[in-house]
Parts: C-alpha cells; sequence; structure tokens
C-alpha cells in the first residue's frame, strides 16, 4: 500500500503559483457584475491610461498639443508605461487614478506621494500624486523595472478619518468579488519577544530588567547583532546562565510569524472572483484574504495600499479653522519658501510634521538648520534608523560636507553636500 501511494503520488503534478496566477483587468467579464466600467474591454486598458497620460501631460505643462510637452518628459512618460505594460499593471492604476479623484472630489485630504507612485511622472500627469518627479529629481521605483520579478502596490496617504470611505470606493470600482481585504503577519521581536520568552522560561526579574535595559540600547538590531555591538550585554550573556538561555532563545524565534491580522488600508485586486484564488474568511471588515503581501508578490496580484494619515487629518483641520477667518485661504498657497515656517522647523518646533515627531529627528534638524525642502529631506534620511546605526548620522553632523565633489557627480551630489544619502542618487552616478 505504501509503495502504490508513492506511485500515485509521484504521478501527481501541482503547480500551485501557475494556478493562482492572474492579472487584474479593469472590466474583467468574470469579476463582479455589479462593478462600473471603468474602461472599455479590457484590452484596450493600455491605449486607455495611454491617453489619460497624454491629456493629463498637456494640462501640467500648459501645452495644447503633446507634441509640445517637453522631450524629457515624454521619453519619462513613455518608459514609465512600457514598465506598466510589462507589469501589466494598468488597471489598477485606472482604479487608482479614479479612487484618487473622487477623494480630492469629496474634499478628503490627500497626500503629495507615497511608495511606488512618489516617483512616478505617470502618477504626476494623471494627478494621483503633487510631487513632479522631474523637478524634485525623484526616479520611479525600482520594482517596476522588467528585471525585477515583483509587483509593486501602488500607494496613497488620504486623512486618517476617511480611509474606510476610500477603501469601500476602491473595493466598488474594482469589483467587491474581485478585491478583498489583505492579511498581514505580526512577526516575534524586540521587547514583547524578550518578556514573552522570559516569562516563559521563568527567568528572573533582575535578569530580565537588566537584558531589557542593555537591549534598548540598541532597538532597531536583531538579538545577534545587539551581542555584537553591546559589550555589557555580551559580558552578561557570557557570565549569566539564565540570561544566555533568554538570549539564545529570542535569538531562534526573532521574525517568526505568530499572528495573522487584518492590513490596515491593503487591498488585493485579483482576477475574477477573488474566492476561486484565495483562501477567504469573515473578519470585523468583511471578506479578508488569508494572504499577506509576500505571498500576493509571489502570485503577481495587484495591490492598492490606503495609508491614514492623521498628519493630513490635522492639516485639513487647521484649513478649516483659518477659513472661518479667511475664507478664500488654501494651504497649497503657502509657498515652499516661506522663511518664518523654515525658521520654526529650524528651530526644531516641527513635532506636528511626518516624520519630525522622533526626538531624534528634531535633534538632526537643530543641527542642519534646514532652509529648504531638499534640506529636510536629507535631515529625514540621517534620522532613520538605518543611518544611524550605520553611523552615516554622526559622521554627516561632524564633518558636514563631504569634500571636493567630482565634476561630473556635482549636479547630483550637490544638494547633500557630496553625500550618497538616497537610492535615486544611486540610480543616477550608476547611469552615468
Amino acid at each position: 500500500a505504501l509503495e502504490t501511494s508513492r506511485h500515485i503520488a509521484e504521478q501527481c503534478r501541482l503547480d500551485l503559483p501557475e494556478i493562482m496566477r492572474g492579472v487584474f483587468r479593469v472590466g474583467d467579464p468574470h469579476g463582479d457584475d455589479d462593478a462600473p466600467a471603468l474602461s472599455p474591454a479590457a484590452k484596450n486598458v493600455g491605449q486607455r491610461l495611454r491617453r489619460l497620460c497624454e491629456q493629463g501631460a498637456c494640462e501640467r505643462f500648459g501645452t495644447t498639443s503633446y507634441q509640445d510637452v517637453p522631450a524629457a518628459a515624454r521619453t519619462r512618460i513613455a518608459h514609465e508605461l512600457a514598465m506598466i505594460e510589462e507589469k501589466e499593471l494598468a488597471s489598477c492604476f485606472l482604479v487608482a487614478q479614479d479612487v484618487v479623484r473622487y477623494a480630492k472630489e469629496e474634499g478628503i485630504p490627500v497626500g503629495p506621494g507615497r511608495g511606488s507612485m512618489a516617483g512616478s511622472l505617470v502618477a504626476w500627469v494623471l494627478e494621483m500624486t503633487e510631487l513632479d518627479p522631474l523637478h524634485s529629481g525623484l526616479q520611479v521605483d525600482g520594482r517596476l523595472s522588467k528585471s525585477r520579478g515583483d509587483h509593486p502596490a501602488l500607494e496613497f496617504e488620504v486623512g486618517h478619518r476617511w480611509r474606510d470611505q476610500v477603501m469601500r470606493k476602491v473595493q466598488q470600482l474594482a469589483g467587491r468579488r474581485s478585491a478583498v481585504r489583505m492579511s498581514t503577519l505580526a512577526r516575534m521581536h524586540g521587547r514583547s519577544l524578550l518578556h514573552n520568552v522570559g516569562k516563559t522560561l521563568g527567568v528572573g526579574a533582575a535578569t530580565l530588567g537588566n537584558v531589557d535595559r542593555l537591549s534598548r540600547a540598541h532597538p532597531t538590531q536583531k538579538v545577534n547583532e545587539s551581542l555584537d555591538r553591546s559589550n555589557q550585554l555580551r559580558r552578561l550573556f557570557q557570565d549569566d546562565p539564565q540570561a544566555r538561555r533568554l538570549l539564545e532563545v529570542c535569538s531562534r524565534l526573532e521574525g517568526l510569524p505568530y499572528h495573522a491580522s487584518l492590513h490596515a488600508g491593503g487591498l488585493l485586486l485579483l482576477p475574477g472572483e477573488a474566492m476561486q484564488r484565495v483562501a477567504l474568511e469573515m473578519s470585523s471588515q468583511g471578506p479578508r484574504a488569508q494572504a499577506n503581501e509576500e505571498q500576493a508578490e509571489q502570485f503577481g496580484w495587484a495591490r492598492i495600499v490606503v495609508h491614514g494619515s492623521s498628519h493630513l487629518s490635522s492639516q485639513h483641520s487647521a484649513e478649516k479653522w483659518v477659513q472661518l477667518r479667511q475664507s478664500d485661504f488654501q494651504l497649497e498657497e503657502i509657498p515652499l519658501d516661506d522663511e518664518a515656517t523654515w525658521r520654526r522647523i529650524a528651530h526644531g518646533d516641527g513635532s506636528c510634521l511626518p516624520g519630525l515627531e522622533l526626538p531624534v529627528a528634531r535633534n538632526v534638524v537643530r543641527a542642519v538648520q534646514p532652509a529648504r525642502l531638499s534640506d529636510l529631506v536629507a535631515c529625514l534620511t540621517l534620522a532613520s534608523p538605518v543611518a544611524q546605526t550605520s553611523g552615516l548620522t554622526e559622521r554627516f553632523l561632524a564633518t558636514g560636507r563631504s569634500g571636493s565633489i567630482p565634476e561630473q557627480l556635482k549636479d547630483v551630489l550637490e544638494e547633500t553636500g557630496g553625500w550618497i544619502l538616497y537610492e535615486e542618487q544611486v540610480v543616477q552616478i550608476a547611469q552615468r
């Protein structure tokens, strides 16, 4: 019987990824019958996106003909559209554009750009973002490149009070049978892992407290990395058997998933009916796919992520308060070079701004004294955990400019004082 079972098993060939793969298309005849027809038949989705880009480019650059749009912009748009077609994301872009337009028409605050869309000229001409990537020197997300196998999510921010409303609109436009909420995996790490393992092993309060105190000195690092960097923690590991056992178990468990929950803003856009592609379960917010972002990338599923920003909500409320006294006030009309604003930011009064909530970010701002947007972006990069743990922040603040800048790289590195701080700079240097 065992031999027969083995023989039958060897004859079975099931390629699950190929069965589950598929491309979401607006107007899919096998999808939601109630979904509105946002475009013609699926075969014309790419053509529709191209026409919208040409119309949007004319509006953004103030021309009547697409041929009058600057050549650099037309070349960039053609390049991005080719990558979008290669990734088969045209339908996803159309849905995202309609959702952003709906949010703006409803008076919902929308962020200037985030994630894959922030550096996209296609997203800018479609008015999905307000960041001109050509003017800002932004490069399109590397994951849109043909050489990359994964599929990026389209991300944008709205005021956190309106996120659920915007997500329902995504489901309405894409089809409720095709657009389902995504799952996310909570993983074991940090202090919660330390305390849970310590409680399970019966580690003494004094030992657990010492390990916790020393680990907090390197909160962004894994257990083994903390041991390498902290002499005190390493001595405790060598001298205290309980601490050694605690850290050994934590290092083995660190990063393992322990709980699946609802992704706060992620939606999967699946071809046809979602239940034919992925297992679903009911949650408090409706059906939820038993798949997280990594699995969605593996199967090439389109994703839209709606981030809820409390900062956008606060800015929206502040704008409304000002309009009670000055009815024609518009937040967008405040110039980016407003001196009074930059003085307050340089003084460290920016705790209500995204990225400047943490004291370390405000300390960097006080040291650098930013006077323009590019300076502030550099400060946020220097305040990131990666920059701090690598020592980049300390070196930058200690030395300022990085000596002389090679003439051929001056246009790339001038704004950051000769330092390579951004992925875009790496890409531009590699293209030289």
